[in-house]
């Protein structure tokens, strides 16, 4: 499957569907940090969830950030490039954005130390890669059963497996889940 190209956030928007995932390119230190350990080249994930309030269709990404999980509406990443996943083969996205909507509660302890767990993962893999060892994977319970907080890689993970998906391997990362959901739908590369 070829993606979908746009370059204009309306097309985008009107593009996207429940249960996308909306994996945001990493810049900067981050993106450069994440490159060196091989970790690919996607610093964050969301599920889409369109809703209607007031009558007006809202686009949101339901994500889990440093102080808690929230809805962001689409818009703030309008200025990000984007890859956007279907929901896996058999998954109902609506059902996993709605999953996604009610783990939200109580995942609020997500802070920092889970950037320094996912950074600590990086420096092992780089050195796996320098010294061409296999490449080490964190253990599932390390990145998505943390008590009371989970990183937005595994809020994504648990909506689908919610919604009956198997993953075929670990998702611990942004670009680890990303590759087990195959090739992106959508591309999104702004204009500026």
């Amino acid at each position: 499957m070829t993606p979908q190209h746009y370059m204009t956030y309306d097309a985008l928007r009107d593009a996207v569907q429940n249960g996308d995932t909306v994996a945001v390119h990493a810049r900067g230190v981050y993106g450069a940090a994440l490159r060196m350990g091989a970790m690919g080249p996607h610093g964050h994930v969301g599920l889409v969830r369109r809703v209607l309030i007031d009558g007006i269709e809202r686009v949101f990404v339901v994500e889990e950030n440093p102080g808690g999980g929230r809805y962001t509406p689409l818009r703030h990443y309008q200025h990000s490039q984007l890859d956007i996943y279907s929901a896996p083969e058999r998954v109902d996205g609506h059902a996993a954005s709605a999953h996604a909507v009610h783990m939200l509660d109580g995942l609020a302890d997500y802070d920092f130390k889970d950037i320094r767990r996912l950074a600590r993962w990086g420096l092992v893999r780089l050195a796996a890669r320098l010294f061409d060892d296999p490449m080490p994977e964190p253990h599932e319970t390390e990145v998505t059963e943390g008590q009371g907080g989970v990183i937005c890689s595994a809020l994504v993970t648990a909506a689908y497996k919610r919604s009956g998906w198997v993953p075929p391997g670990p998702c611990g990362w942004p670009s680890a889940l990303t590759q087990h959901l195959g090739t992106p739908r959508i591309t999104y590369q702004p204009t500026h």
